[in-house]
């Protein structure tokens, strides 16, 4: 009896090691999963601020573009911000991707167009001064949309 008492208890001390050794696993993974929480959390955090940034230039160059009068120069810079700013985001998706590229597309656009519009000596001002208006317009739908 004495014998079968002794494998009993070893048998039940390798079985405690090993649940010991299997509860210290999981807790050392669930603190790695948190701390990769921590770290995404904080990636998230960032890509809202700076999500919330653009939708703030956005909507300041759209209500600028409508309050007053800006020089082809003063447009053609905050564009080429908002192209620096976009192309710091990162896209996830496909369709934040597909968004993306549209937005640089269009920017970089309206950018070709200023900078052709400043280098047109054959223009009058009056003609340049629609044409910005109108390019103006076309941006104002473009970010609204």
């Amino acid at each position: 009896m004495r014998k079968e008492t002794c494998v009993l208890i070893l048998l039940s001390s390798f079985i405690m090691i090993g649940c010991r050794s299997a509860l210290l696993d999981t807790m050392r993974e669930n603190e790695e999963r948190e701390q990769r929480l921590v770290v995404k959390d904080e990636q998230l955090r960032a890509l809202e601020d700076q999500n919330q940034y653009l939708l703030q230039e956005k909507e300041k160059l759209a209500s600028d573009l409508n309050q007053k009068t800006m020089t082809l120069d003063e447009l053609n810079s905050r564009l080429n911000e908002l192209i620096v700013e976009n192309s710091r985001i990162k896209a996830a998706t496909v369709a934040e991707k597909k968004n993306k590229a549209m937005a640089v597309r269009n920017l970089e656009r309206y950018s070709k167009e200023v900078k052709s519009l400043s280098g047109d000596k054959d223009l009058s001002i009056s003609e340049k001064e629609k044409r910005i208006k109108q390019l103006k317009q076309q941006i104002i739908e473009n970010l609204q949309q």
